[in-house]
């Protein structure tokens, strides 16, 4: 947890995001008051460079001006706590083709982690720095703290098919429908055989709950507001098995529309990796 291992991460995880973006060019800041200083960089503005925060306080994945003109071509702000942490910017494919809209939302999600990450960083260097000398060993993040790295490094390196991922959400809508589920693609990418396609829907309703219950935090939900660890699970619990609508889902949880539609499409993309990484969809 120490900043010198934070930047290798962050340079080996920029890396990977390029490399799946097919892009030549990136760089990773983190906001330090009223500027921005680049902690992690492929062929963009130095390590140690500073730019003034104004240029990238924007919503969504908005386009580069002032200093960063020519360095990328899509900024994307990482919020953690209701703060703007840090920013990841790409430039332009290497095939000169457009982003897909799936490769910006990949691309918002990866860059939420990280500002998590160093939001983690940071409290934990803080800590540190207060603690009084008989404490220091209390403020050693513990071995699943230090996972998370490989955990974000995990998503970076795996996309998977948009086919397969409207075919798991189309699973979840159809949830409690027996006879859409066994007739649907993901009962045959699933490996099932039944006797009647209502059996093969209970199969894969089951195949379903089985991997949604793998997002499920251990313990028992804390009582409200929940933790951000909580809200994966919670969508796709409440919007699915419970079928809240997603405007209670929302007050629930205290968040916004646009927030809940990207944790919804970030939550089905790990149930998606979850079924790949346990062989349950080849």
């Amino acid at each position: 947890s120490t900043d010198t291992a934070s930047q290798r991460f962050l340079r080996r995880g920029l890396a990977i995001l390029c490399h799946n973006l097919n892009v030549s060019k990136g760089l990773i800041a983190l906001r330090q008051g009223d500027q921005y200083e680049v902690l992690a960089s492929l062929h963009s503005l130095p390590i140690g460079s500073r730019f003034p925060s104004e240029e990238v306080i924007l919503e969504g994945v908005p386009q580069p001006t002032g200093a960063l003109m020519g360095y990328t071509l899509y900024l994307v702000p990482a919020f953690a706590d209701a703060e703007q942490m840090t920013m990841v910017g790409v430039g332009a494919r290497k095939d000169e083709l457009p982003f897909s809209e799936e490769d910006l939302y990949w691309l918002e999600d990866i860059a939420e982690e990280i500002g998590w990450m160093v939001l983690t960083h940071r409290k934990q260097v803080l800590g540190a720095a207060s603690a009084p000398a008989d404490q220091l060993m209390e403020t050693v993040p513990e071995s699943n703290e230090v996972l998370e790295t490989d955990e974000l490094l995990t998503k970076l390196a795996f996309k998977p098919d948009t086919e397969l991922i409207s075919s798991v959400e189309e699973g979840f809508r159809n949830l409690n429908d027996y006879s859409r589920l066994g007739k649907s693609p993901l009962a045959a990418m699933l490996g099932i055989h039944a006797q009647d396609h209502l059996e093969s829907g209970k199969l894969v309703q089951r195949k379903l709950n089985e991997v949604l219950e793998k997002l499920r935090p251990v313990g028992e939900p804390p009582s409200e507001p929940l933790p951000r660890e909580w809200y994966a699970y919670t969508i796709l619990h409440d919007a699915y098995v419970e079928e809240k609508l997603a405007r209670e889902i929302m007050a629930e949880l205290y968040i916004s529309e646009g927030t809940y539609y990207r944790l919804r499409r970030h939550a089905l993309r790990g149930v998606t990796r979850a079924l790949i990484e346990t062989g349950t969809i080849a």
